[in-house]
């Protein structure tokens, strides 16, 4: 498995879900009870929950191709005072990027408009996608 961030003892969400298309809603539903547990707020929720289904829909779509699915976890943190950092993670191995046909490859481009700072790091472990949210909008 990829790399963990260190745990800091703050509030965090950290849950694993398997790596196939009918489990995007229980990733949202479940991301959104936490950040509703720990009151933030409703315009931030619906960026940060947005942003985790595309990296968690592409971890899903791309991670485990021809293999079994394998899981997808997804960890927040609140860090800094106000600010969630979120590691979306599959255990799957890179593959090229084959070429994109014009109605698909959206995802990394819709969570880069709603998040601050993504990074993606790819390695034989698999991949993990990294973000930033102020918890208050900056916009």
């Amino acid at each position: 498995m990829a790399p963990r961030a260190p745990t800091t003892g703050r509030p965090s969400f950290a849950r694993s879900f398997r790596a196939v298309p009918g489990e995007l809603w229980r990733i949202r539903a479940a991301v959104r009870d936490w950040l509703d547990r720990n009151a933030i707020d409703r315009d931030v929720q619906a960026d940060l929950v947005l942003a985790v289904s595309e990296a968690s829909a592409n971890a899903i779509e791309h991670a485990y191709e021809g293999h079994q699915p394998g899981t997808v976890e997804v960890e927040i943190e609140i860090e800094r005072p106000h600010e969630l950092v979120v590691h979306v993670r599959d255990a799957g191995h890179w593959r090229p990027v084959r070429e994109a046909r014009f109605e698909r490859g959206r995802g990394m481009r819709i969570i880069r408009a709603v998040v601050e700072d993504l990074e993606q790091k790819t390695g034989p472990a698999g991949t993990v996608v990294t973000f930033r949210k102020p918890l208050h909008r900056t916009s």
